[in-house]
């Protein structure tokens, strides 16, 4: 300092300018390096490749030969495209009825403890209730609605689908295809 005002001194010169990757970016910034490289470098991972690592499909159960989940005395509860089939071989003497449904669906739940007391009632109907979160989408290709219940006779043929939370059109379809009087 001489006279009040001060000399800056020359500063270093920059080094070369290096692509920034997980290896050099530490040293690039704490050591005399940019601070500011990050902003502008561009990442190693594109989105694309970063997404598809993670993945965006629902999540899945895991593949385990399981036996079907009896989750009452007269309902099951089926989570994989398998469940179905072994469910609808399993009772391919008779009809079954599949309450199609979601754990986020208000109407679903409602529909629940109808579905219990029409399983007491007409007992020669199998019921099942199949998680729409869980089950592909060719299984569920003709399912709109939530809930859907759709009825099968000998095995996997449908005779029957309908939607919606009124108890009593369910108690009319399980009636009709129950053969009870």
């Amino acid at each position: 300092m001489s006279g009040g005002t001060f000399e800056l001194a020359p500063s270093p010169p920059l080094p070369p300018a290096r692509p920034l990757t997980r290896s050099n970016a530490f040293s690039l910034t704490h050591a005399g390096g940019n601070p500011w490289a990050w902003l502008t470098a561009t990442r190693m991972d594109a989105p694309d490749r970063r997404f598809k690592k993670a993945g965006w499909s629902r999540q899945k159960p895991p593949k385990k030969s399981m036996p079907l989940q009896q989750i009452l005395p007269s309902i099951y509860g089926l989570r994989t495209d398998d469940d179905v089939e072994e469910f609808l071989f399993k009772h391919r003497s008779g009809f079954s009825l599949i309450n199609y449904g979601s754990s986020w669906c208000t109407h679903c739940h409602e529909m629940f403890p109808h579905m219990i007391k029409l399983s007491e009632m007409f007992p020669s109907i199998a019921y099942a209730v199949g998680q729409l979160d869980y089950l592909s989408d060719s299984m569920t290709k003709d399912i709109e609605y939530s809930p859907t219940f759709s009825v099968y006779s000998k095995g996997n043929k449908k005779v029957d689908q309908f939607h919606g939370n009124d108890k009593q059109r369910l108690a009319d379809r399980v009636w009709l295809w129950s053969g009870e009087e």
